[in-house]
């Protein structure tokens, strides 16, 4: 489980600095938000150990 988390926070921090680099690209910028939601909903379902 623990290499799922970290792909998941490595998944996150991307989709971060996506959304950072694309402040002029409305369509970038709303792709990353959806993936930011689609990992939130991974790491509420990935438990911790």
């Amino acid at each position: 489980m623990d290499e799922i988390r970290k792909e998941i926070e490595t998944l996150r921090q991307s989709a971060e600095r996506l959304k950072s680099l694309a402040k002029d690209n409305n369509a970038v910028r709303k792709n990353a938000e959806i993936l930011l939601t689609f990992l939130y909903i991974l790491k509420f379902i990935t438990p911790e150990e």
